[in-house]
């Protein structure tokens, strides 16, 4: 009788994972430091006319992201040189400008405010992260904007 409900017992650990053997302190995603990040985004529509041919409202951009992760809390800044066009100007481009960005790390997804109107989501997974990728919305002019998104560690 102990050898069966010993056998039920390890059964239903397998069953459930193994969780009562994984370690009582399991890797943490780190993400301080510098990154190196890229955006773009488009319209799933074109604008039409009086825009010129096959144009559509996007945005895209990038530079060097430094990022303060505390908890869920991420704060940083990103030297930002980029643009954004909508349906009404062919070209709003903007130069380096010095961004904040906020947001938070919860149960392995990423949330970041990049630019004024762009926000950036990705799954990361625990340990040592090298690299992020995910999707990337942006809003400009009122029209809103969908794409990807990547960071790297910078060297």
């Amino acid at each position: 009788m102990r050898r069966k409900a010993a056998a039920l017992g390890f059964l239903a650990l397998l069953a459930s994972g193994g969780s009562a053997c994984r370690s009582p302190t399991t890797a943490s995603t780190d993400l301080n430091g510098t990154w190196d990040l890229a955006y773009s985004t488009i319209s799933s529509r074109s604008c039409g006319p009086p825009s010129p041919a096959g144009h559509s409202a996007g945005c895209g951009g990038g530079g060097r992201l430094t990022l303060a992760h505390v908890g869920e809390t991420i704060t940083g800044s990103l030297p930002l040189v980029g643009y954004c066009q909508s349906c009404r100007s062919v070209a709003d481009a903007f130069g380096f400008s010095v961004q904040p960005v906020t947001g938070h790390f919860r149960d392995g997804r990423l949330e970041l405010r990049v630019f004024l109107t762009c926000q950036v989501t990705a799954a990361v997974g625990p340990g040592e992260v090298t690299e992020v990728s995910g999707s990337a919305t942006c809003v400009f002019d009122g029209e809103q904007t969908r794409g990807t998104w990547r960071m790297s560690r910078a060297p």
